[in-house]
Parts: structure tokens; C-alpha cells; sequence
């Protein structure tokens, strides 16, 4: 009697374990069946002084990545960038132009613009105290110039057609 209800008792806790083990708690800001005022004071009140300064940095952005082959990786600047200021964004990261020496030759086509994202959010989700998303940014008055993308006239140069139609086709 004593063996069967120590087989017994195995047999339920071998059933049970897993049930336990996916039982995570969710924290108030990443539960997204709560509101965004909820959400957004429990993550403020969770932020130390230092995070909530980097949310506000605005780095730039191309030479916080690495291509090898057909992989993107982030640059040890920016790891080290996360690790000692916790930055919140980055911005021009997948332009190609002058300023940023990134050529067709060096720089992110559409396929590897798309992987460097990834990267660049997987590294900060996973390796910051909060896992807060990166915002990643470009800025485009004077046409944002990618590689692999057709580069049109600002906006103001579109509205200087008068052709609505026009700007609608572009979209």
C-alpha cells in the first residue's frame, strides 16, 4: 500500500509540475488587458531616474549595427550605449546618405533593414532591466534616402504641384 501511494503521489506531481511552471505572473505594465493610464503609471513608478533620462536620448543610429552576410547584429557601441545610458531611441539608423557613409555597399537594403530592427529590439527587450521597446526613428523633410526605396519630394514640394491626385498616387 505505502509503494502505491508513493507512485501515486509521483505520478500527480510529475502531472502537475508543468502547470505550475507556466504559471508567470504578468507585471501591471505588460498586461495588455489593462488601461494604458494603469499600465503607464505602474512602469513610471517601476523606472529609476536614470531610465526614464535615457527614454529621452536620441542617439544616431547607423553605426549601431553590424552586417555579416545576409545577418544583422547589434554594434558592441550599441551595446554599450544600453548598458551605461539606457537609451530610448535611435535615430537615422537606416538611411543611406553622405552624412551617414553608408552606401549600397555598406548600408541596410530593405531585407536587412527589417532584420536590423529585430535585432536592435530583441537586444533591448532582453537586455534591459524593464524590457522596454526601442522607438526607432527617421526623419524625412527632404526625402528619406534608403537603399532599395524610391526617395520622393517632401512634403511641401508635393504640395507645391496642386495636384492632389498626384500626392495620392504616392501615397
Amino acid at each position: 500500500m505505502k509503494y502505491i501511494f508513493i507512485i501515486l503521489w509521483i505520478c500527480v506531481w510529475v502531472t502537475c509540475t508543468p502547470i505550475f511552471a507556466q504559471q508567470v505572473s504578468v507585471l501591471t505594465y505588460q498586461n495588455p488587458n489593462l488601461s494604458i493610464d494603469i499600465r503607464l503609471a505602474d512602469l513610471l513608478s517601476r523606472m529609476t531616474l536614470e531610465e526614464k533620462v535615457g527614454q529621452l536620448l536620441c542617439p544616431l543610429g547607423w553605426e549601431m549595427y553590424e552586417i555579416h552576410g545576409s545577418k544583422v547584429y547589434p554594434s558592441g557601441k550599441f551595446k554599450q550605449l544600453i548598458k551605461e545610458r539606457n537609451a530610448g531611441m535611435l535615430w537615422a539608423t537606416y538611411r543611406a546618405d553622405p552624412w551617414t557613409k553608408k552606401t549600397l555597399a555598406n548600408g541596410l537594403n530593405p531585407e536587412l533593414s527589417a532584420k536590423a530592427g529585430n535585432a536592435l529590439q530583441k537586444y533591448v527587450m532582453e537586455n534591459t532591466r524593464l524590457g522596454i521597446p526601442m522607438f526607432l526613428a527617421e526623419e524625412a523633410p527632404h526625402g528619406h534616402m534608403a537603399i532599395g526605396a524610391t526617395v520622393f519630394p517632401t512634403g511641401i514640394g508635393m504640395a507645391a504641384t496642386w495636384s492632389p491626385e498626384l500626392v495620392k498616387e504616392v501615397g
